[in-house]
């Protein structure tokens, strides 16, 4: 797996294609704000671990995302799988 801070700016950089051509779809804040969230915890500017519970990017992708994007769900899934362990671990 790659380090949490290179998936989440993979992810960010797979986005904006997405992004432009379905503009109307508030589905992406909601990724968007849970990749700003995580993106704290990995690099160490917040210590806050109230939210992981409710990070549901694996869910967004697999409902939403694959159908437009399938490498984006992939890291989004990679991504929830490293926000999980995260949860499990108290790290």
């Amino acid at each position: 797996m790659m380090d949490p801070i290179g998936l989440i700016a993979k992810a960010r950089e797979q986005m904006l294609a997405l992004d432009e051509a379905y503009t109307d779809l508030p589905l992406f804040e909601s990724v968007r704000n849970q990749l700003d969230y995580l993106s704290s915890l990995a690099d160490g500017t917040s210590g806050d671990r109230t939210k992981l519970s409710r990070v549901i990017v694996g869910v967004q992708a697999a409902r939403e995302i694959e159908p437009l994007d399938l490498e984006l769900a992939m890291t989004l899934h990679e991504i929830q799988g490293w926000a999980d362990q995260l949860l499990r671990s108290g790290e």
